[in-house]
């Protein structure tokens, strides 16, 4: 399998930005568009205190999603998030399986790709590294956005009243109450899950050791659910040592730089030391057999890192007799 290279911009974060306001706002100008995007996105995504919950992060989430949808395809679990868009033929799609044709698996196959969109925009957008509940606050800001694209969506409504049905923005969001309150809820629940990563247990139980074959992973039916939280473990799996240390371990460390250097160094191992004692990190079968091998070496490259920092810190800290 194909490894992702480095992004040097935030293509995909804007591709993202405009399948997702295409389905759920009424028709915005390209400077209504770019004011709701700094508002909601570049604006908290480029706060100070921020080294590695950034941009950046999104786009590499998004980059492993465009991999997954193009390699793995969703096997008629949901309407693409981006390959439509990156592929831009349908001729080039993967063949998939015939939905369910009632109405809850209906709302769930034409809006989870935008929940997985929503959920990787907007999973990370509170981000304060002395505060406990960025993941709450997240979700709650997410839903204001919604709130936001709801409301614009009604005032369209009311200005369109005279207006012939078939050109009012019927195919929107709000049109469906169903699924209006399916990606409310389900948006909600996939950002308040980051907190809880290792305590959502995979549908199957993979080995490294097993054999891989071509039909292990087309068989799957990933929960996106599962596919959202391994995108944000995605980091993990750095193919490359330095890029990791650099990109990733650097970063975390900065973005913790006002906690006395012992405490930060004592906590980040114990917080790696609970990764490496649970059996399988990555929840589907594409990211477990891409990246967990990789992202066990990382991880415990970047324990023994801290061990060794925290002995000469604490040798340091010792008075000379």
């Amino acid at each position: 399998m194909m490894q992702l290279s480095v992004v040097a911009d935030t293509q995909l974060v804007h591709q993202a930005w405009q399948r997702c306001i295409s389905r759920i706002f009424p028709p915005l100008s390209a400077d209504e568009s770019t004011r709701l995007f700094h508002q909601f996105i570049r604006d908290p995504y480029t706060e100070p205190q921020r080294y590695y919950h950034n941009l950046q992060h999104l786009e590499e989430m998004l980059g492993y999603l465009a991999q997954y949808e193009r390699g793995h395809g969703w096997h008629g679990k949901y309407a693409p998030a981006l390959m439509m868009e990156q592929e831009g033929n349908s001729s080039k799609l993967p063949n998939v399986e015939p939905h369910s044709r009632n109405a809850v698996d209906a709302v769930q196959h034409n809006w989870v790709g935008t929940v997985l969109l929503l959920s990787i925009l907007f999973h990370d957008v509170v981000y304060d590294p002395k505060r406990s509940d960025n993941e709450e606050k997240s979700a709650e800001f997410a839903l204001d956005f919604l709130k936001t694209a709801e409301k614009q969506y009604m005032t369209s409504r009311r200005d369109m009243a005279n207006v012939a049905s078939e050109e009012q923005p019927s195919s929107l969001l709000w049109a469906d109450a169903q699924a209006a309150q399916f990606v409310r809820e389900t948006t909600s629940d996939y950002i308040l899950k980051t907190k809880v990563h290792l305590s959502v247990e995979p549908a199957e139980q993979l080995r490294l050791s097993s054999p891989l074959t071509p039909s292990t992973i087309a068989k799957c039916h990933d929960d996106p659910l599962h596919v959202f939280l391994d995108l944000d473990l995605s980091i993990l799996g750095q193919p490359d040592a330095c890029a990791y240390r650099d990109r990733y371990a650097a970063n975390i460390q900065r973005e913790y730089s006002h906690y006395p250097q012992v405490d930060f160094l004592k906590g980040r191992s114990a917080f790696l030391s609970s990764f490496l004692n649970k059996p399988q990190w990555y929840k589907s079968a594409y990211f477990f057999f891409l990246l967990e091998a990789q992202a066990r070496r990382n991880v415990a490259e970047e324990l023994a890192e801290l061990a060794t920092q925290l002995k000469e810190v604490e040798s340091a800290a010792v008075p000379p007799p």
